[in-house]
C-alpha cells in the first residue's frame, strides 16, 4: 500500500470522471460466493514461464478483494491474506481454482485499527504448518500455529524506521528457516534501492536481523517474495503507471547467498507482466514445488484490487523449470 493511495486515485479519475457517483450503497453483503472466471492470457509464455492460465475472480460479498498475500498451503491449496486483515482459502481441483473459503484472518472488533489488520504478506514452514504474517502499518511480524491460532507477534527493532504505509511488502521463510523481508518503501523517495532485514531463525523470537538493501529495477518495488527449491527467491515487483493508467509487474530471481553485510542485494529480472498478458495490481506471489520437492515449478499470483470498480482480482498460474531464458 504506499502512499500509492494517492496514485490509485489519480489512475481512477483518468480512467473514469464519474466512477466515484453511484446510486445509494446494496446492503451489506457477507453471504455471496465467489465465481473464477478464466480469461484470454493473451500469449503462452512470460519470459521463461509457460502460462497455465489467468482467472478473474468475482463476488458481490463485502469482504471480498484486497489481497496482499499468498501461501501455499499444499499443492491443492492456496492461502490470500488481505490488508482489511481477512482471508481466503482457494481450493484448486485438475490445476483449476475451484472452491473458495472467505473469514477474518484478525479478529475485527468496533475499535480495530488499520496497523492491527494491514497484512501484507504471508509464509509458511512446511514441516510444521506454522504461519507468519507481515503487517505493514505496525512493521509488525505474528506467528501462527497451523491451526492459525495466534502465538506471538512483534516489531522487530530491525523494522522500526520503516515507513507506516511503505513497511514489510514482501516477506519469507527459506528452506534453511532463516526469514527474509523487504520494505516497499525506499530508502530516498521514488529511488530504487530498499531497506531489507534477514533473520538467521524466527523473527518472532527476538533474534537480531541482519540490515542490507536491495535494488529494484527502476519504478518497481517489491511486493511478494516466495522461496524457491533451490534456496534462491523469486521476487515480485510492481509500480504504477499515470499514462496510460494501470499497473505493470515483473519478476525477478535472486540468490540469498549473496546477500552481504553494507551491500546492495540484486537479483536478475525473468519477466515482465504486461499487456496483452492480464495485468493488474499483482502482490501476492506462492510458488509450489514439484511432487519430488524441486523443479518445474508453479508459480500463483494473485492481484490486489484495492476494492475499487475499475480493478479486477486476478488469479494466474505460471509454469517454470527454474532455467533463466
Amino acid at each position: 500500500m504506499i502512499g500509492r493511495l494517492a496514485l490509485l486515485a489519480l489512475v481512477a479519475i483518468g480512467l473514469s470522471p464519474g466512477l466515484f457517483w453511484r446510486d445509494d450503497p446494496p446492503p451489506y453483503d457477507q453471504t455471496s460466493g465467489v465465481v473464477a472466471k478464466r480469461i484470454a492470457a493473451g500469449m503462452q509464455r512470460l519470459g521463461p514461464f509457460a502460462v497455465g492460465g489467468v482467472w478473474q475472480l468475482l463476488s458481490e460479498n463485502d469482504r471480498f478483494g484486497g489481497y496482499s498475500g499468498l501461501v501455499a498451503l499444499s499443492p491443492n491449496r492456496l492461502l490470500s491474506v488481505s490488508d482489511a486483515g481477512r482471508m481466503m482459502t482457494i481450493t484448486l481441483e485438475d490445476g483449476a481454482p475451484k472452491q473458495f473459503a472467505m473469514t477474518s484472518f484478525v479478529r475485527e472488533t468496533e475499535d480495530s485499527a488499520k496497523n492491527t489488520r494491514d497484512v501484507e504478506a504471508i509464509t509458511r514452514d512446511p514441516a510444521s504448518g506454522r504461519l507468519w504474517a507481515a503487517y505493514e502499518d505496525s512493521n509488525a511480524i505474528e506467528r501462527r500455529s497451523r491451526t492459525l491460532a495466534p502465538e506471538r507477534k512483534v516489531r522487530p527493532p530491525e523494522m522500526r524506521g520503516w515507513g507506516k504505509n511503505t513497511g514489510p511488502e514482501a516477506f519469507t521463510r527459506l528452506a534453511d528457516g532463516r526469514f527474509l523481508v523487504l520494505s516497499e518503501g525506499s530508502r530516498r523517495m521514488f529511488g530504487a534501492v530498499h531497506p531489507a532485514v534477514l533473520y538467521p531463525d524466527d523473527p518472532t523470537t527476538g533474534v537480531a536481523g541482519l540490515r542490507f538493501s536491495i535494488r529494484m529495477p527502476e519504478g518497481y518495488d517489491p511486493s511478494d517474495m516466495a522461496a524457491l527449491p533451490d534456496g534462491r527467491v523469486l521476487i515480485l515487483g510492481r509500480k504504477v503507471r499515470l499514462i496510460p493508467p494501470g499497473f505493470r509487474t515483473m519478476v525477478m530471481v535472486a540468490d540469498p547467498a549473496r546477500i552481504r553485510l553494507g551491500e546492495e542485494w540484486r537479483g536478475t529480472v525473468l519477466a515482465r507482466i504486461d499487456p496483452p498478458f492480464p495485468s493488474d495490481n499483482y502482490e501476492g506471489l506462492a510458488v509450489v514445488p514439484a511432487a519430488d520437492g524441486g523443479y518445474p515449478v508453479t508459480l500463483w499470483l494473485i492481484s490486489d484490487d484495492n476494492r475499487m470498480q475499475i480493478q479486477r482480482t486476478l488469479l494466474a498460474k505460471l509454469r517454470w523449470d527454474g532455467s533463466s531464458m
